[in-house]
């Protein structure tokens, strides 16, 4: 990553920093008046198109960007631009505004003291949005929306399942109680035929033996509608915390 300046606060000639992207932490050092804050400055204007720490020295609200040219240039000189990865944004002044070209493939934000002051001095729920460009990490992001979207689809076919299970648990139900039904009054049948026709000849206990074995044969189609029906899992769901 380079970041080149020319004409741009203390700096009169070309110059450029050199950023190693393969470390994590980068400290600018040095004595007061060394250019710390110009480098920083820098960033804000090709960035955010805005001067910087001199918008914090300003009283009455205006943009303090005509001070940001060097004394000994022309403001048709002023010209910063950032190299990341092959891609370069660059900002100059065109009148009062900052006019950009180009585009960055990294998104880059810029925490300025100015920031942290308005961070510190906001309320809870206006911190979280000012910090949120800062923590942000778009891997993470898109990870997340693709966890998202997985828990959305198996939920969905859950319920598709659970509505499944609910329409067999339905059938299985009207099922059971059309045979326990046909059972129950085909036995009563049967027992009536019979009786009628060995009545002189058949004690009344053989009568009441019958009856017994049809309830015994009712009850037990209802023992095994129950088990059947408790043997049935209950519907699956999934809760997205």
């Amino acid at each position: 990553m380079k970041l080149s300046l020319e004409a741009f606060r203390g700096v009169s000639a070309p110059f450029d920093v050199v950023f190693d992207t393969k470390q994590n932490l980068t400290v600018l050092y040095g004595e007061n008046g060394s250019g710390k804050t110009t480098i920083s400055d820098a960033f804000e204007f090709v960035i955010d198109g805005t001067a910087g720490s001199l918008e914090e020295k300003s009283l009455d609200g205006k943009t303090r960007l005509s001070q940001l040219v060097n004394a000994r240039r022309e403001k048709a000189a002023l010209k910063v631009s950032l190299t990341v990865a092959n891609h370069t944004r660059s900002a100059r002044l065109s009148g009062a505004q900052v006019q950009h070209t180009g585009n960055l493939e990294h998104r880059i934000k810029v925490l300025s003291r100015k920031n942290i002051t308005k961070l510190v001095e906001d309320t809870p729920a206006n911190r979280f949005k000012r910090i949120q460009d800062f923590v942000s990490i778009p891997v993470l992001e898109r990870e997340e929306t693709a966890l998202n979207n997985l828990i959305l689809a198996e939920n969905r076919s859950l319920e598709s399942q659970s509505a499944l299970i609910t329409q067999a648990r339905e059938i299985l139900t009207e099922l059971f109680e059309s045979h326990a039904d046909k059972t129950k009054y085909g036995s009563r049948k049967m027992i009536g035929s019979r009786m009628s026709s060995a009545r002189a000849r058949t004690p009344s206990q053989k009568t009441s033996k019958s009856s017994k074995t049809s309830t015994s044969k009712s009850n037990g189609c209802g023992t095994t509608l129950s088990r059947w029906l408790k043997a049935i899992p209950p519907s699956p769901r999934l809760t997205i915390p």
